[in-house]
């Protein structure tokens, strides 16, 4: 079954995935009887497919973008609650802005579970027009711990500095993992107001908490924040390893002063030996939609590096397959 019913914590973090038949991308041969039938009636069979089935489905969905995205659009509002969470998915994989609006849509749904991954969507996606949405949440009475998290993060990446006292009143949240995601917020803002918070939970007992803390950390830069992350990088006996390093390059990233810098930063990350980074580098590339960083994705997909078929499966997931 596809993985809808992740936790909340798991939700938050961003790692909803379309299940391992999307990390499959390309493995197995689209056949031609998946070839015949609609868009509409794919979506409607992967729930009860069998693990091979799936991955054809959805690499045969992948690679029929044009007629794909309306469908998924469609089952939004039309779909079982399997259907309309394996569109979620989809749509922020694809990055797909015509469907900002209905996802906005669903996350007022009485579905939990939906709110979650519509929200995750959103923030994937990376448009301003869900901010306000996200505000009313954040404004809503008896929030679970998940969905404060979950809408707090993606605030933090699509609101602005007027967002900032509705975040820092998530700072008193009982919940460590709460008061960690309004400080990470916060530093995606650009404000590092909040990074004595941050740096305290990269030490919580919590290991989700832990781990959000150390990523948080990716979006400042003090010196603070980098000797935390360093230190992290020196304790042989630290969790989150992957994610200080991440963090840390993050941080250099932010000051390379042209976009041209970043592009070429991130390629060299993306031939790193380490799974990790390279795909944390790939989808770096792809979500800054430029021209150059478009060419470059092109340049690594039909590279001989390790991590090409990443590079392929993201082009081909943005609707620009590598030729």
């Amino acid at each position: 079954m596809f993985r809808h019913t992740l936790s909340c914590q798991q939700i938050a973090v961003g790692c909803i995935f379309m299940s391992f038949v999307l990390s499959s991308f390309g493995q197995t041969p689209i056949s031609s009887e998946l070839d015949k039938l609609p868009a509409q009636e794919l979506i409607r069979r992967v729930a009860s497919a069998g693990h091979a089935e799936r991955v054809a489905i959805v690499d045969n969905l992948i690679s029929r973008r044009s007629e794909t995205l309306p469908a998924l659009r469609s089952t939004l509002t039309s779909g079982t609650i399997e259907q309309k969470a394996l569109a979620c998915n989809m749509l922020s994989e694809m990055r797909d802005k015509e469907s900002v609006e209905l996802l906005i849509d669903v996350t007022q749904s009485p579905e939990g579970r939906l709110q979650y991954v519509a929200i995750n969507a959103l923030r994937e996606i990376g448009d301003s027009r869900a901010a306000p949405r996200l505000r009313d949440v954040l404004k809503g009475r008896n929030l679970d711990e998940g969905k404060k998290i979950c809408a707090l993060i993606a605030l933090g990446r699509l609101g602005a500095d007027k967002d900032l006292p509705q975040l820092r009143g998530f700072l008193n949240d009982e919940s460590a993992a709460v008061r960690t995601a309004a400080a990470g917020a916060i530093a995606m803002l650009g404000s590092p107001e909040a990074q004595d918070v941050l740096i305290q939970m990269t030490e919580a007992k919590d290991p989700f908490t832990q781990k959000l803390a150390v990523k948080s950390l990716g979006y400042l830069d003090t010196p603070e924040s980098t000797s935390r992350l360093e230190a992290i990088l020196r304790d042989p006996s630290a969790s989150w390893k992957n994610y200080a390093r991440i963090s840390i390059e993050q941080q250099r990233l932010r000051r390379e002063k042209s976009t041209g810098e970043r592009v070429r930063a991130l390629s060299r990350l993306a031939a790193d030996e380490n799974t990790w980074m390279a795909e944390w580098a790939i989808e770096q590339i792809s979500d800054m939609d430029t021209q150059e960083a478009r060419q470059e994705l092109r340049r690594l997909s039909k590279s001989n590096m390790r991590h090409a078929t990443q590079a392929r499966r993201t082009l081909s997931l943005r609707g620009d397959p590598a030729q």
